[in-house]
């Protein structure tokens, strides 16, 4: 579709982004699978438990959906606390 000029298209794609990030935040409304207490979603991650593809956060803004999502049912939802403790352990 084009855009009748560069603002039209920067808002668009702003838009755009947004609503990716409205739908990550919905995804990460839910309590940390480790300790059970709930926190904003700048304050969950994605732990990938296998097959990383990649990194969510930039793979949402670049990627078709459908394969964010793909890449979602990769990770548990935990706080970034514990997901700070899960990867120490790991190492």
């Amino acid at each position: 579709m084009p855009y009748k000029d560069k603002q039209e298209q920067l808002e668009s794609q702003r838009l755009w982004r947004k609503e990716r990030r409205r739908k990550i935040d919905e995804i990460k409304d839910v309590p940390c699978l480790d300790c059970g207490c709930r926190f904003p979603p700048e304050c969950m991650d994605f732990d990938h438990l296998k097959d990383k593809i990649g990194n969510i956060s930039k793979m949402s803004t670049k990627n078709n959906w459908d394969d964010v999502l793909l890449e979602i049912e990769k990770c548990e939802v935990i706080c970034a606390n514990c997901h700070r403790m899960r990867s120490r352990k790991r190492t």
